[in-house]
């Protein structure tokens, strides 16, 4: 991580801080990812292509956050005034506000959460039409019903989006909704337009609670850098489906049936194979396509299948594979 710029450099995605630029750089960014680093640390040199290349691609999108450097070993002050205690360390910066950031070290996985960090993270409704309108518009929403518009409701449901924002990929919104017959600010989850929980109070409203509902979660669904870190704190093994274009609804189909024999056993996702090639190929994949691989996420294991295209073989596969894990 030691391309040489400084905090006015337009041309390079990634920001060098120092102990005297730090300070500006935070007042002047309302999102901000830093990396904290050590020339010789081996994993923070492995770290340095993923980091550049996710800072790349938010800057492509116009995605209203910085990613910034900074070295330990030549800005030992600032690093002991915000304890970094080991090398790389992650932190996300909102309007000067930190808290470490504690995902998978991947590209899809810090590009899906600064974008979800950067979401106008919640909607307010006013009366049926909009609630109705959000929840059509909105594939995975979350919804808070309240008795009434205070600020500490709003405040604590803010604080909740903030936390399950990043963990599940949810839409939120904010519906004042003075005739519900609880007192009790409840959250209502829906995919597809469809509630898949009894209302759930903030009180119970986790990131491990939120994430564990089955419902949540597509048979087989596109994974993307808005949903990766979701799957990622589901905990279950990952079926990866690289697919072409080329007769992708039919293998979604086939895969399908299988998923549904898994449900809540195992995480069915599919991809573009053309486009995520290097991701294949990272997970031991190669052409021709269509190829699928299991990953257990637990012991960073990858199984891949090589059997005929057919719905009993996958699931032979996906149960045999489940054997060895367990």
């Amino acid at each position: 991580m030691e391309h040489e710029n400084d905090d006015n450099d337009n041309e390079f995605p990634v920001l060098t801080l120092t102990e005297a630029t730090f300070g500006n750089a935070i007042k002047s960014n309302k999102y901000l990812l830093i990396a904290f680093y050590l020339p010789w640390c081996a994993y923070c040199k492995r770290l340095e292509p993923i980091f550049e290349n996710a800072a790349m691609e938010l800057k492509k999108e116009a995605i209203a956050a910085k990613f910034a450097r900074v070295d330990g070993s030549t800005n030992q002050s600032l690093c002991e005034q915000l304890k970094i205690e080991g090398y790389p360390t992650l932190i996300w910066f909102k309007n000067g506000q930190s808290r470490n950031y504690e995902g998978l070290r991947d590209s899809l996985s810090l590009i899906g959460y600064v974008k979800l960090r950067c979401r106008a993270s919640i909607k307010v409704l006013l009366n049926a039409d909009a609630i109705a309108r959000f929840i059509h518009e909105n594939s995975f929403a979350a919804v808070a019903f309240v008795h009434k518009d205070t600020e500490d409701d709003f405040r604590a449901f803010e604080e909740i989006a903030d936390s399950l924002g990043a963990a599940t990929g949810l839409s939120f919104a904010f519906a004042i909704a003075p005739n519900i017959r609880t007192l009790t600010s409840t959250i209502h989850l829906y995919v597809e337009r469809d509630l898949i929980h009894s209302p759930i109070p903030f009180t119970e409203a986790t990131p491990s609670f939120i994430s564990s509902i089955p419902g949540l979660f597509p048979l087989i669904g596109a994974i993307t850098a808005d949903n990766y870190d979701s799957y990622i704190r589901r905990g279950l093994p990952l079926v990866w489906a690289f697919l072409e274009t080329n007769n992708r609804e039919n293998n979604i189909t086939l895969l399908k049936e299988v998923a549904s024999t898994t449900k809540g056993i195992l995480s069915w996702v599919w991809v573009d194979a053309v486009a995520f090639t290097q991701n294949a190929e990272d997970m031991g994949l190669s052409p021709p396509w269509p190829g699928v691989v299991l990953h257990d996420i637990l012991h960073n294991q990858k199984y891949i299948f090589a059997g005929t295209w057919d719905s009993v073989s996958f699931l032979a596969w996906s149960l045999q594979v489940l054997n060895k894990i367990d």
